[in-house]
């Protein structure tokens, strides 16, 4: 739980942080504002299949398609319906039309 609580406050720390940048930024001059959004963006594509850099099997990473492993997957989602893609989900952190976390 601390480990949460203080993932959590380094998060809000870093959003306050780069949005209070860049609300300055582009209050005062927003042709640098475009521009270090461009550069932000064209960093995030550069280094989006970047490996971990840490070896937690749980860190988000993501790979490039490849046919052979993605296409019968993605045939499945794409035929099923809404209701069964809801109903096959299983738990959700808030489930639609409700407050409760972990519900069904």
């Amino acid at each position: 739980m601390v480990f949460t609580r203080m993932a959590f406050l380094d998060l809000i720390y870093f959003c306050r942080k780069t949005s209070q940048t860049a609300d300055t930024l582009y209050r005062n001059n927003q042709l640098e504002f475009k521009e270090k959004v461009k550069e932000c963006v064209k960093y995030t594509q550069d280094h989006l299949y970047d490996p971990s850099p840490v070896d937690d099997k749980h860190y988000i990473t993501f790979e490039k398609y490849i046919p052979s492993i993605h296409d019968s997957v993605r045939a499945t989602m794409m035929t099923q319906s809404h209701e069964e893609r809801i109903r096959a989900s299983g738990y959700s952190w808030v489930s639609p039309g409700s407050f409760k976390p972990l519900s069904k």
